[in-house]
């Protein structure tokens, strides 16, 4: 007897297919705000987000002083800072910082 695999018997995540999708929402949301000179505080609190690496090679706003230094936070919500860690000619990699002078 030969065993044949389903495709779908093993999962590529855990997590459900609806957390999936609205994952990749939020995911796309971010990036699209963030291109328009926006930061999606939070999408940010949400996941946890400590870091953001921005993409040179697909065309990702490097953001400038006056974006990183925003008070970002939604209404009643706690502000956010970038503070640029690491560049070269492909990456920026920015932590954010809280209000309380923390990361998460």
């Amino acid at each position: 007897m030969t065993a044949v695999s389903c495709p779908h018997e093993h999962p590529h995540s855990f997590a459900p297919s609806e957390e999936l999708a609205q994952r990749q929402a939020d995911r796309d949301d971010l990036w699209d705000f963030w291109n328009e000179g926006e930061l999606r505080a939070d999408v940010v609190e949400r996941y946890e987000v400590d870091s953001v690496v921005v993409d040179r090679r697909v065309g990702d706003l490097v953001v400038d002083e006056d974006f990183a230094s925003a008070g970002n936070g939604e209404e009643g919500g706690e502000a956010l800072t970038l503070v640029p860690r690491f560049e070269n000619e492909y990456f920026v990699v920015h932590s954010l910082i809280r209000e309380d002078g923390t990361t998460t």
